[in-house]
């Protein structure tokens, strides 16, 4: 398995401990890990890296058969991860290596 470009035994014992308590995966957790994965590839690239755009996140959903409300719910999570990826990054970015 691997987390942020990096494997689990190269991140440590604690992301092991984390790992295993994960909680199991849902068939909706399955659908938003899918699209997550695969909007990703989506982001605009220029100076630095972008939002995953709603065009695409509405496209996927149309394409895998997501009603409105599946639609709604699935772009609001994809947002709130949107947004804690780009938190991380700035966190990694300004933390001393």
């Amino acid at each position: 398995m691997r987390l942020w470009g990096r494997t689990v035994d190269q991140m440590g014992g604690e992301a092991r401990t984390v790992i295993d308590a994960q909680p199991p995966q849902t068939n909706a957790m399955g659908v938003v890990l899918n699209a997550w994965d695969d909007l990703s590839t989506c982001r605009p690239i220029g100076m630095s890296e972008g939002w995953i755009p709603w065009t695409a996140a509405d496209r996927w959903c149309t394409r895998h058969g997501l009603d409105d409300d599946e639609s709604r719910i699935l772009w609001r999570v994809i947002r709130k991860l949107d947004i804690a990826e780009m938190e991380r990054k700035a966190f990694e970015a300004k933390s001393p290596r």
